[in-house]
């Protein structure tokens, strides 16, 4: 609410600027914008057209005020790069820590940036309404190194979590890959190998119990095929027809680096799984 205050109050101001600024940047689409500069006066370095940033953003509609997206409260800031379609002329003025206001037309946001036609809740010929922070400017090295550094805390919490989430139970096995699974029903029927045709149910969640997906009206693939994780392959062939295992399943054996949905990067996740049926 803080935030959408001063965009209110810093726009009414806005008004008076749109002749002072706009000529410069039309092309992009930008009416008007003010940079609230921070007070930091060892902090000269502005952004280069090779760098990226680190913002936070609250996006809306003029007209309404409703708001389409925002960071702030989420604690997600996201990485956009200096040559931002419709921002660059604005980015190029801004410096680690400031703050702006940015009136843009929505016809030319969705055309360039978004690359799609105005969605109907927006009217043809509004404006949308960005309050922006920038946290950090970086150059592609520095954002390499940052990121790998983020990487490697996130794989530290991760192996502190799994050990400590692994240690709970007292019959847990592992595979040679580092795969942990405990029996909970060991089944009496058909071995699945490689290229049989299965059907499970399955329950997905992280170690903090939040489940990311469920299944409980059954689940058919090829076993060894790349229609599931490398852990669902390999687990799945440990089990009989009727059991139910509880895989451990590290990182490198799930979604790796990249995370899925609402998992992480470089996270462990669990899933308890029915074996049904085997063909």
């Amino acid at each position: 609410m803080k935030h959408l205050l001063l965009v209110i109050i810093s726009l009414c101001y806005l008004v008076s600027l749109k002749a002072q600024y706009a000529p410069a940047i039309t092309k992009a689409g930008v009416l008007f914008y003010d940079i609230i500069p921070v007070n930091d006066s060892l902090n000269k370095r502005k952004t280069k057209v090779d760098d990226l940033l680190d913002i936070d953003y609250h996006m809306s509609i003029a007209s309404n005020d409703s708001v389409l997206a925002e960071t702030f409260t989420k604690n997600q800031p996201v990485t956009v790069p200096a040559t931002h379609p419709s921002f660059r002329g604005v980015f190029k003025e801004m410096k680690k820590g400031d703050r702006v206001n940015i009136v843009i037309s929505a016809d030319s946001f969705y055309k360039y940036t978004i690359n799609a036609p105005l969605p109907p809740y927006i009217k043809q010929g509004d404006s949308l309404r960005f309050y922006i922070k920038v946290h950090d400017i970086m150059n592609e090295p520095e954002f390499a190194a940052k990121e790998y550094a983020k990487e490697l805390e996130q794989t530290r919490e991760d192996s502190i979590t799994s050990a400590k989430f692994i240690s709970s139970y007292q019959r847990i096995n592992k595979t040679h890959t580092g795969l942990y699974y405990v029996i909970s029903k060991p089944g009496a029927g058909k071995q699945p190998l490689a290229g049989s045709k299965v059907t499970v149910k399955y329950r997905g969640y992280l170690m903090n119990g939040k489940v990311f997906e469920s299944n409980q009206d059954g689940y058919t693939f090829i076993l060894g095929s790349k229609e599931v994780i490398a852990g669902w392959n390999e687990g799945i062939k440990l089990m009989r027809e009727g059991g139910r295992f509880k895989f451990i399943i590290p990182p490198y054996l799930a979604y790796g680096g990249s995370g899925a949905d609402i998992i992480p990067p470089f996270t462990t996740i669990i899933f308890d799984i029915d074996l049904i049926s085997v063909e």
